[in-house]
């Protein structure tokens, strides 16, 4: 796409805008960049602003202003974001992404003299845009299809409504943006589920949360969006895409996209925004199959990745959005949508055609388009009518940085793919040992009186293994002892409340666990280390190296493939489940060794 320095058409209203400054945080972002093009080319000043990763990721990276992660650092943020409003009375805030959002409402609520600083959908409209469980039961009141649903938490309730009927798999779970009960912003996120025992465990991960959660069938066809600016019942600026590459393939963001009339997604998304009284920005997302209505999956309350497409098209969103705050009108005219336009975005498109051969349709008879995919990615670099927010006329330097930086990161990237796949096999050799003397002391484990398990932290895994060995000493009494450390400073930390909630509902109850280090004392009153992964061997043999003779895996007490049980701390929804499972199965075995006469 062409980005043009000074704008050069839609100015018969001759707004004042030359007073006006807005602050665009998380400037590093697709829809960020587009934003801040589009404003300047409107006279409209902007105050760009990242964080300190974000600045990497930009190409000029003066008069940035850095600010803390909204998503890491949620409380530092609104601090950082009130201060700035503090110090400019007639800064005006345009949030970027959810989080953004999220701490511009949470601000807004907090400071009703603030409430016109922020451009951004209405405090109610929200309640759609940051819950998929709401605004997929008022698309369904509004008439609107979707895919069949379940309902399986309301965020403003504790109640569980756990489907009761035989569920056809796989399922897509989806929960919504929320702030924890620590003050942390939590993104919302979805989740593919195989399994009944993979739903269970992801439901009962999130139940800590008072986010709202649903269950989903998977709905083919391709990503459709209408897109509107809404303000008072009335429609300001619509505009409508379809993608034609999403990142992975089989659905996900888009990286190769084109504008679109469709009447039926648009009426569809008009319908709902005045069902719901919608006030603002908004993105409604839906799939689609030819011949068929769009099936609602989601609206989005902020500027997104395509802009790029809208931009190229003269739905100038970003200007629109700031003219009409500030004097209830804009400049920007509603463009043709007959015309088509394409976009797309160089290394997203790049990531389509790595995702063709790495990612796998949930759907039955669906092959990736391979060859198909691959001969559009590379026209669409060449192509000149394929816009592209990296193609800009007026820095050629920039332009040609950006293009050599992909190549030199995808190069890169195919090296250690290259090396990864050299080395799939190998074993670290600090493993493998670990895993021949676990097989070797197998017949000494019956003489076992004193079980250390031991893990990172000591609140995750080995805080697991040894509230659940304990419960099986209870009801054979020839077990041995156990207890639990970790290699953590800290002691006294108590497991993540997502992780006692799964553990609960496999029957293990951590709330009373605090952590502890390990010491000389406990090692030497061991008869048995069982550690979960090397890093735990490699700590183990940096402080006690004469311990590593009694030293095992307890993923290598079964016979698995992989010896290592990794860290479920900080992994996304459903890891806790799958892990614990497997801690129970390598836990019943080494019973099992050890009962053994």
């Amino acid at each position: 796409m062409l980005f043009q320095k000074k704008s050069n058409s839609n100015l018969k209203m001759n707004l004042n805008n030359s007073r006006l400054l807005v602050l665009l945080t998380n400037v590093h972002e697709r829809s960020a960049l587009g934003a801040w093009h589009a404003l300047e080319a409107a006279g409209i000043a902007v105050m760009p602003s990242t964080t300190i990763k974000g600045l990497r990721e930009l190409d000029g990276k003066e008069n940035i202003e850095l600010h803390p992660c909204p998503i890491t650092a949620f409380s530092n943020f609104t601090n950082w974001l009130k201060a700035k409003l503090s110090s400019d009375k007639k800064l005006l805030i345009l949030p970027i992404n959810e989080a953004i959002v999220y701490a511009c409402d949470t601000i807004r609520l907090e400071h009703s003299e603030l409430a016109d600083r922020f451009i951004m959908p209405s405090h109610a409209s929200l309640s759609f845009t940051l819950s998929k469980f709401n605004a997929t039961r008022a698309a369904q009141k509004a008439g609107i299809q979707t895919p069949e649903t379940f309902f399986i938490k309301d965020p403003s309730s504790l109640t569980l409504e756990i489907p009761k009927k035989q569920l056809q798999y796989p399922l897509i779970l989806k929960w919504d943006n929320v702030l924890n009960t620590t003050g942390k912003y939590e993104k919302g996120s979805l989740l593919v589920v195989e399994n009944k025992a993979v739903l269970e465990d992801a439901i009962a991960e999130l139940t800590p949360s008072n986010c709202g959660i649903i269950l989903q069938q998977m709905v083919p066809g391709q990503g459709v969006g209408a897109f509107f600016l809404r303000h008072h019942g009335k429609i300001v600026l619509r505009f409508a895409h379809r993608r034609l590459h999403e990142v992975p393939w089989t659905g996900g963001v888009s990286s190769y996209c084109e504008s679109s009339d469709d009447a039926d997604v648009l009426a569809a998304g008009e319908r709902l925004l005045e069902a719901i009284n919608y006030e603002g920005l908004a993105m409604v997302e839906f799939r689609k199959e030819q011949g068929k209505p769009p099936v609602f999956l989601e609206i989005n309350g902020r500027l997104w990745g395509s802009l790029g497409l809208a931009l190229k098209a003269g739905a100038v969103f970003p200007r629109a959005m700031v003219e009409y705050h500030c004097h209830q009108k804009t400049s920007v005219k509603q463009p043709s949508l007959k015309h088509k336009v394409r976009w797309h975005e160089p290394r997203f498109d790049v990531l389509y055609l790595r995702s063709l051969w790495s990612e796998t349709s949930k759907f039955k008879n669906e092959l990736a388009p391979k060859r198909k995919g691959l001969v559009r990615v590379a026209l669409n670099f060449i192509n000149p009518f394929v816009g592209s927010d990296w193609m800009q006329v007026d820095e050629p330097i920039q332009t040609s940085k950006r293009y050599l930086r992909l190549i030199k990161n995808q190069l890169s990237q195919l090296k250690s793919d290259l090396v990864r796949g050299s080395h799939k096999q190998e074993t670290p050799s600090i493993v493998l040992e670990t895993v021949n003397r676990t097989q070797l002391l197998r017949e000494k484990f019956p003489q076992v009186k004193n079980i250390l398990f031991v893990c990172y932290g000591n609140i995750c895994r080995s805080s697991y293994t040894e509230v659940r060995w304990e419960s099986m000493r209870q009801v054979n009494s020839q077990l041995p002892k156990s207890n639990s450390v970790g290699f953590h400073n800290k002691v006294g930390r108590t497991t993540p409340a997502r992780f006692q909630s799964v553990a609960r509902y496999l029957g293990v109850e951590l709330s009373e666990h605090r952590s502890k280090r390990v010491s000389r004392d406990l090692i030497n009153a061991a008869d048995l280390l069982v550690v979960m992964d090397k890093r735990n061997l490699e700590a183990m043999h940096h402080e006690f190296p004469d311990a590593m003779n009694k030293t095992i895996l307890l993923g290598a007490v079964g016979h698995s493939e992989n010896a290592e049980i990794e860290d479920p701390y900080g992994q996304k929804i459903g890891t806790g489940g799958k892990i614990y499972r497997r801690l129970d199965a390598e836990l019943r075995q080494l019973k099992t060794l050890i009962l053994q006469k």
